[in-house]
């Protein structure tokens, strides 16, 4: 974190991977301790496949942010070891065959720190997240809303999700709407929520809508 302040740059200006217009293919790589986002697009579109996004330095200030593509991106068969917001769903993104692991500091899906994301759908298909760590001061949410006024819709089939000290879902301004359902699910967490359940929050998991820490519905 201190190299960008240092050089009075932003955290989004050094990026190892961004795309200024067109569209951005990355595959077969490792993308190791950067000194900002791992890959950034905004509003253009990315599609990554087959890389591996990891940051060893500890993650807690590290602005080693994960992925973030404009409509139509695509994550598939990835993995993400790494301290910041992991996959960010500002636009309609789809991620298949993705494991992230939870260091200090990481958010798997974060929904945003602006209202720019409203309208914005997330779509998983095969999501394992697992580990032990991640964003104190969310409870360790795996799925997380900064800041903003927006309603975005996440939609999650086929998913492990595993980490002892970790929560479901975080919101924290009552301008916030988490729409969507996760299927096809186990989880096992400490809990569903920590601290920030502000906003409106209309998830299903499993098909119900009591919130727990624990769900199973795999198919048997």
């Amino acid at each position: 974190q201190s190299w960008p302040q240092k050089h009075r740059l932003t955290a989004y200006q050094i990026c190892s991977f961004q795309n200024f217009g067109g569209v951005m293919t990355i595959s077969n790589l490792t993308s190791l301790n950067p000194r900002a986002f791992h890959v950034r697009g905004w509003q253009e579109v990315v599609h990554v496949a087959s890389c591996d996004f990891i940051d060893r330095r500890g993650g807690h200030g590290n602005h080693s942010d994960g992925f973030e593509g404009g409509d139509g991106s695509t994550v598939h068969d990835c993995y993400f070891e790494s301290g910041d917001d992991i996959i960010k769903v500002y636009f309609d993104i789809t991620v298949t065959d993705t494991t992230i692991k939870m260091v200090q500091n990481s958010v798997p899906i974060q929904l945003g720190w602006g209202n720019y994301s409203d309208g914005a759908v997330g779509t998983f298909k095969n999501l394992t997240v697992l580990g032990n760590g991640g964003r104190g001061n969310e409870g360790n949410a795996i799925i997380s809303g900064r800041k903003g006024r927006y309603d975005v819709t996440i939609n999650i089939d086929g998913c492990r999700i595993e980490n002892p000290n970790g929560t479901l879902v975080s919101l924290r301004e009552d301008t916030m709407t988490l729409r969507g359902a996760i299927t096809n699910a186990h989880i096992k967490l400490k809990s569903y929520a920590g601290e920030f359940q502000k906003g409106t929050n209309l998830l299903t998991v499993c098909g119900i809508t009591e919130r727990k820490g624990t769900y199973d519905c795999e198919p048997r």
